[in-house]
């Protein structure tokens, strides 16, 4: 008989790279509690993949088991749980449509479940009992347990989709339609590594702070993140990207397998793959350590990112710069790909990250639309006192943009356009967006998450006042949880519903 599970199970295992092994953990999950997270953390120790089989909700009215997708929900925010199911037909349904090449069960299950056991070894896979007491957790503000039900700390202005005459339903079909777009993004290849630590003390010795590492997550970051978000929002992705030949790499490619993004990955042995690597200790980052090779990839490589880029444009609805400086973009390889991209209608967004390194975002022309930070815009224009509107104003003149933002961390944002109308009843040039999320817990990625959501929304026929709203609401949802996990088209649709607002 086949089950409800099929295709979803069906799904993960097309998507696992030859040699992955999935790893799953079932139970009801009602109140999460520090022995659930325990064994949770374990679990995804022992795999590529994690999925969680959730029983669900007994008929009975008077079972006390939270709805099924309220405990969906807090599972999911947890950021080494990669998929939730939940078993409409049992465990042993989900065990024959997904085979999982590692199960792991509590202690207190050893000799309870032969039948599940017997299946679990027939196809070849492995029953592992633990609590994952030995597994310490990490204070990294991932999950609540306090309760399993679902609470927002995303607060929604008020006014705004007035202003533009833009309603949430109009919002919530871009965001279930983006499908049908052909989406390419071309950047550096980011490993953001988080080591979670406890905090010990203060060296006796010298004035050091002493840490004991407890976990270590790694994420895919930079323009990889960003075509992970388009990729995971619906639309079809091909990431074009320059990296090293190393382990760092390995996991990238891994990656973009795992999310079924078309990777176009060119390997230099002469140089590293990004990685950079977070200490963190009480949800605070202590101390990055930055690993990068910082000069332009070389002409051949160039090449064959244009080749690829002419073969397909006439297919393409949109392309991404996402550029974060170590060479993968130069001025060649921009001017060539933004010449084709003009030829054959594809919209472009663009942003230059100046942080660490160097960057300049005025060298983005024609772009439908730039994402800077205000430090990012007034390193490219050389101002330090005019106002923000006078440096969007400059940016948009230099550069013949469509539209800019300007992103303020927790002030917001200043949405700026040249072609204001886009369906508006008034021709309001300037407007802003207050950051959404009371209770950030990473500010890594919320660029990212806003410059792909708002440039999906321009592809798919939208205003830059609908672009911006959908673009404040992923960057609220990428900043409130630690490192960076791909976005869901379910996640921005129960904000933008959400009840909340300032």
């Amino acid at each position: 008989m086949s089950s409800a599970n099929t295709g979803e199970a069906g799904k993960i295992r097309e998507q696992m790279p030859a040699g992955g092994k999935v790893v799953l953990v079932s139970g009801y999950f009602n109140i999460l509690h520090p022995g659930h997270l325990r064994l949770i953390y374990y679990a995804a120790e022992q795999g590529d993949r994690l999925v969680i089989g959730l029983i669900a909700k007994p008929t009975d009215h008077l079972s006390s088991t939270l709805p099924d997708n309220d405990r969906k929900i807090a599972l999911q925010s947890i950021s080494c749980v990669d998929d939730v199911i939940v078993m409409q037909h049992g465990l042993e349904a989900l065990l024959n449509d997904l085979k999982p090449e590692v199960v792991v069960m509590g202690p207190e299950h050893r000799g309870k479940n032969p039948a599940e056991e017997n299946l679990v070894e027939s196809y070849g896979g492995h029953v592992v009992y633990s609590s994952g007491a030995s597994v310490p957790l990490a204070p990294n503000g991932e999950v609540s347990t306090e309760n399993a039900a679902y609470r927002s700390s995303i607060l929604k202005p008020v006014g705004y989709l007035d202003r533009h005459q833009v309603t949430l339903e109009q919002l919530r079909r871009y965001v279930v339609g983006f499908q049908d777009l052909n989406l390419w993004v071309i950047g550096d290849t980011i490993i953001d590594e988080y080591a979670f630590c406890d905090a010990v003390g203060m060296s006796r010795e010298d004035p050091t702070i002493v840490v004991r590492p407890l976990k270590s997550n790694l994420f895919l970051g930079g323009a990889g993140i960003v075509a992970g978000h388009a990729r995971n929002l619906g639309a079809k992705v091909t990431f074009a990207t320059v990296t090293g030949d190393d382990e760092p790499a390995d996991f990238a490619e891994a990656e973009f397998a795992k999310h079924n993004i078309n990777g176009i990955v060119i390997r230099d042995a002469y140089r590293k793959t990004t990685h950079k690597k977070r200490y963190r200790a009480e949800d605070k980052t202590m101390l990055r350590v930055n690993n990068f090779t910082e000069q332009a990839i070389d002409e051949e490589a160039q090449e064959e990112i244009v080749a690829a880029f002419e073969t397909e444009a006439a297919t393409i609805d949109a392309i991404i710069f996402s550029d974060f400086n170590y060479g993968i973009l130069p001025q060649s390889l921009v001017k060539k790909i933004t010449d084709v991209a003009q030829r054959n209608n594809v919209l472009v967004a663009a942003d230059s990250q100046t942080s660490s390194q160097i960057g300049d975002i005025s060298r983005y022309k024609n772009a439908k639309l730039l994402t800077p930070t205000e430090r990012e815009v007034r390193v490219a224009l050389q101002n330090s006192e005019d106002g923000i509107v006078i440096l969007a104003e400059q940016l948009c003149s230099r550069t013949n943009a469509g539209h800019v933002y300007i992103t303020l961390g927790s002030d917001g944002l200043l949405i700026h356009s040249s072609d204001p109308t886009g369906g508006s009843h008034h021709d309001l040039k300037v407007d802003r967006l207050p950051a959404m999320n009371q209770s950030p817990k990473d500010p890594a990625g919320a660029g990212d998450a806003m410059l792909v959501m708002s440039t999906l929304v321009l592809a798919s026929g939208g205003t830059i006042w609908e672009a911006a709203y959908l673009g404040s609401i992923a960057s609220a949802c990428q900043v409130g949880r630690v490192g960076n996990i791909p976005l869901k088209p379910e996640e921005i649709i129960r904000e933008l519903m959400h009840e909340e607002h300032v």
